[in-house]
């Protein structure tokens, strides 16, 4: 029984899901997104926080003339990309829960305290898996069993010119990531389940003459995990 619910105090997940009727025969727990209104504000203080901390770099960087006019200029570019990027994504505030009632059911420290606000979405169990970020043709592209992260972004065309290859990763249905090793001499060999994402993101090349380059990796991860979530939640 789908629906909105009013929760009692120190109400819980699993007691929740009793009185929505349980999940049905065509449930994908594995793929539950669950979200939550104090993560969504903590990530849009984030963003905050990461984009007046790029302005101050940026003004950094044009003080001390830090490269060529030439480099500058590519580097404000890419910095007023991100800063729009960063200003428009909207926050998600997913949180990785285990949702499998028969799970939950065994390990008390997995039911967790409702909170106002919260969602749980429980889909079907999809037949895809979406490749997104740094590719030539981003999208969702049809699960087939055994096929490796460079099946899938090949079928997306392959990595675009700014791509950071060595940083693409994996998100999992339930939205645990994982990075994925890419190496000439070692085969990707992890298991990739129907609706994940593959994310690849953006190189951090073009900010290489900013004071806060490790903060900048930080920041494009975050961005690329929010745009898996919103690929999961659209889907």
């Amino acid at each position: 029984f789908p629906g909105r619910y009013v929760i009692t105090r120190n109400e819980r997940y699993s007691e929740l899901i009793a009185r929505a009727g349980g999940l049905n025969e065509n449930a994908f727990a594995l793929g539950t997104v669950f979200t939550r209104a104090s993560a969504r504000e903590q990530e849009r203080a984030a963003n905050r926080r990461a984009a007046s901390d790029l302005r101050e770099s940026l003004v950094s960087a044009a003080t001390q003339n830090l490269s060529s006019q030439s480099g500058n200029q590519t580097t404000n570019a890419a910095v007023l990309d991100l800063l729009e990027k960063l200003e428009s994504m909207p926050a998600v505030g997913r949180v990785v829960i285990e949702a499998d009632p028969a799970i939950v059911s065994a390990r008390t420290d997995a039911d967790f305290l409702l909170e106002p606000g919260d969602e749980i979405l429980i889909p079907k169990r999809p037949n895809s898996v979406a490749v997104t970020g740094q590719v030539l043709s981003p999208g969702s592209l049809a699960f087939v069993s055994g096929s490796s992260s460079d099946d899938y972004i090949k079928q997306a065309g392959g990595f675009a010119q700014a791509a950071d290859d060595d940083r693409a990763f994996l998100v999992l249905p339930n939205g645990v990531a994982r990075p994925l090793p890419r190496s000439f001499w070692r085969k990707d060999s992890q298991a990739i389940p129907p609706g994940s994402v593959i994310v690849v993101p953006r190189d951090v090349a073009p900010f290489s003459g900013l004071l806060l380059t490790e903060r900048i990796t930080s920041i494009l991860s975050n961005l690329a995990l929010s745009a898996a979530a919103l690929v999961t939640i659209n889907r």
